[in-house]
């Protein structure tokens, strides 16, 4: 429940400073090792730029520290890889904010999801008590982002 209204407060705009994916309870960000994203430590992890896309209010996912690499599911519509950017429908997510910087992420309506047993971040169906689907964006030395620092950028 909580989580529902925080994600409700959602705001619609585009962050245009490069920024982490947090871990929600933890110190561990998003970052390749090996085939999939997972979570890494600070130092490993990679940083990301929303860039909107041709769908209003959503965007694709720059990953900013790879060459012409973006988020994009797999063909199986359920992977999180990097990939060059296309801009098809793989490849724009919706990102869902709370007010206290907690984000959701979704693609097809489906959100983001770390599969742990798995180690790798998939789209599943969305969950409000799903904590493996919420996420916290912070800034690159690991600092959580509120609204407050969205809207200084």
């Amino acid at each position: 429940m909580l989580i529902r209204i925080l994600i409700l407060l959602n705001v619609p705009f585009v962050v245009s400073k490069l920024f982490k994916i947090k871990h929600l309870t933890s110190d561990l960000y998003i970052g390749k090792s090996g085939r999939y994203p997972k979570w890494l430590t600070l130092a490993r992890a990679n940083s990301f730029i929303e860039k909107p896309s041709k769908e209003k209010g959503k965007v694709i996912m720059k990953v900013t520290d790879l060459r012409n690499k973006v988020w994009n599911i797999e063909k199986n519509k359920k992977r999180l890889i990097y990939f060059p950017e296309h801009g098809r429908s793989n490849q724009i997510f919706e990102i869902q904010r709370s007010k206290h910087g907690w984000i959701k992420i979704t693609n097809n309506d489906k959100c983001l999801t770390y599969i742990k047993n798995k180690k790798r971040f998939e789209l599943r169906k969305c969950d409000d008590g799903k904590m493996t689907q919420v996420f916290l964006m912070a800034d690159e030395e690991g600092k959580v982002m509120s609204d407050e620092d969205i809207d200084e950028m």
